[in-house]
């Protein structure tokens, strides 16, 4: 990995990674546990907002639909706290895409400077996610949107909480692959047309 990311991320098993991510379906990813270099992690985790935070944000889009309920987005990152731009400013790094690079072989990565359906997403009790697919064209650019980063600032989490990732078979039949969101816990998947998630319903007290 190179030096500069080293200061943020862990020491990653980049070849084993890649043959995890090559042989995962339905569709391809990967799992890293403990991504963060654990004082960064806790630090971006305690400057992270809580979802009452989140729902007074400036720019914050609040969710409350059929599918996708009690969820805050904010995709402003000149609006996010210093040790969370921080961590944009490394998911977005050149560093960090060639690294990307060398795990699923997808050239000529970019990051989205729009955080077009990412930035900071915070979920607050009974609030979940429908299996869906994401949208995976930006047209202001004329860009396919490839990787799916997902990193999770859970300290204390608790399994009996629930919330879950679920990744689902092409025709929606069977929840092949579930994803506690563990503390500092990375998952990366493809941004496809057979690509079905959801999370399970949160159950952590208010």
């Amino acid at each position: 990995m190179e030096e500069s990311l080293s200061h943020y991320l862990t020491e990653i098993d980049t070849e084993g990674l890649a043959e995890a991510y090559r042989k995962a379906s339905p569709v391809h990813f990967f799992v890293v546990d403990d991504f963060l270099r654990p004082e960064f992690a806790r630090e971006v985790a305690a400057a992270f907002p809580s979802f009452q935070q989140a729902r007074t944000a400036s720019g914050a889009k609040e969710f409350a639909r059929v599918n996708e309920d009690v969820k805050v987005q904010v995709t402003d990152a000149s609006r996010f706290p210093d040790p969370v731009r921080r961590l944009h400013e490394v998911l977005a790094s050149d560093a960090l895409l060639r690294w990307m690079t060398r795990v699923t072989g997808i050239p000529g990565l970019q990051a989205d400077p729009d955080l077009a359906g990412g930035g900071m997403h915070v979920m607050g009790p009974s609030g979940y996610l429908g299996v869906h697919v994401d949208f995976n064209f930006l047209r202001s650019r004329q860009l396919f949107r490839r990787l799916n980063i997902i990193l999770y600032l859970t300290p204390d989490w608790r399994s009996e909480w629930e919330g879950d990732l679920e990744l689902w078979d092409p025709k929606v039949k069977h929840c092949l692959h579930t994803i506690a969101p563990a503390f500092n816990r990375c998952m990366v998947f493809n941004t496809t047309q057979e690509g079905f998630h959801g999370v399970r319903a949160i159950r952590c007290p208010e």
